[in-house]
């Protein structure tokens, strides 16, 4: 009988994180001369930032939906809150809750 030693696993890692990694290692980039191609990148590039953009966005929201209704009350929100806090943390609607908290505790 043999005995094993166990290794230590790395955290799996999604296919997106690996590639949000690698594309943040290259270089920028260089924008095409003419119009049209530049046009083409600077769609292909909107249309990339919005699609990560409601990728974080859905994650922040499907964590928070993880979370029972006494851990969310215990972090100051409620379950209808949850689409509109995921919004604001990431630039998709303004920040009012923020706002509301510094007017409610005003520092120092």
């Amino acid at each position: 009988m043999s005995t094993t030693i166990p290794l230590p696993i790395a955290a799996a890692r999604r296919p997106s994180e690996l590639f949000d990694r690698a594309s943040a290692a290259l270089p920028p980039a260089p924008m095409p001369s003419t119009p049209l191609l530049a046009s083409a990148h600077r769609l292909l590039r909107d249309v990339w930032a919005g699609w990560r953009e409601r990728r974080l966005r859905n994650a922040t929201r499907c964590a928070l939906l993880q979370l029972d209704d006494c851990t969310l009350r215990d972090i100051g929100i409620v379950r209808a809150e949850v689409e509109s806090l995921a919004a604001e943390a990431h630039g998709g609607v303004a920040a009012t809750r923020a706002r509301l908290l510094k007017q409610a505790m005003p520092m120092g």
